[in-house]
């Protein structure tokens, strides 16, 4: 094509750790993935979330998404059995309440307590492909993709 493409977006947003590495490799600047949301200083350069317009999108809603500083404990990948038995992540320790959200069961609020929600979900994964998302609102949001 005549230049060296900066940046990689994964396919539908179908990646797992190797295909993570191997994408990095061809020492790309960023990579994003498929994941609603914003970037902030403290998202990974290589698993940059974005938000996808397709079909009828409505540009004034997408460009609402705020990130929202979470790090993920537990899930770290799509259980082998298949049932998401908990979900764990720290979070600002003045924050008493959050929303969650696993795709097919909808959102629920959740307590935190010093920082840590922790909830047992034990529930079977509907989809090859399910988000979790943990946020204040329904636009300042931490998404985590389980892919199957």
């Amino acid at each position: 094509m005549g230049f060296k493409p900066k940046g990689y977006v994964y396919p539908f947003g179908e990646y797992n750790e190797e295909v993570k590495q191997t994408i990095k490799s061809f020492d790309f600047d960023y990579i994003g993935n498929q994941n609603s949301g914003s970037v902030n200083k403290n998202s990974d350069i290589y698993d940059l979330d974005r938000v996808a317009l397709v079909g009828k999108s409505n540009l004034k809603e997408k460009l609402k998404y705020k990130s929202f500083d979470v790090e993920w404990i537990e899930p770290k990948e799509f259980p082998k059995d298949g049932i998401l038995k908990t979900i764990k992540a720290k979070v600002d320790p003045s924050i008493n309440e959050v929303k969650l959200y696993v795709s097919k069961y909808g959102w629920q609020n959740i307590k935190v307590k010093d920082g840590i929600i922790t909830t047992n979900f034990n529930k079977k994964l509907q989809l090859n492909r399910n988000r979790i998302i943990i946020g204040l609102d329904y636009y300042t949001i931490s998404t985590k993709l389980l892919i199957k």
